[in-house]
Parts: C-alpha cells; sequence; structure tokens
C-alpha cells in the first residue's frame, strides 16, 4: 500500500487562515482592524496531499 504524503504547507488541511488589515478613521483616530480569511493552499489546491 502507498503512503500518502501530506502537503507541507497547510499541514494536510487544504486550506490557510490568513490575515487582512483595514485602516479605519474613527473619532479617536485612525485604528486597525484585523480580518482572519480563510484561504485555499497553492500548493495541493485544497485536496491537503501532495
Amino acid at each position: 500500500m502507498k503512503k500518502v504524503r501530506k502537503c507541507k504547507k497547510c499541514q494536510g488541511k487544504g486550506f490557510m487562515f490568513g490575515k487582512n488589515y483595514i485602516i479605519k478613521e474613527n473619532s479617536f483616530g485612525y485604528e486597525t482592524q484585523e480580518f482572519g480569511i480563510k484561504v485555499t493552499c497553492t500548493n495541493c489546491y485544497g485536496k491537503g496531499i501532495k
């Protein structure tokens, strides 16, 4: 039986979490907001295996 190799970049999940930063102006000045984004892995294209 052939051993399946997991993708090293996403640890076999098929996706990674990225961060997106947005600068907003409020009444006290400027603030940064951070949003988490689920991104498909570019190495295995969401399969999780190589």
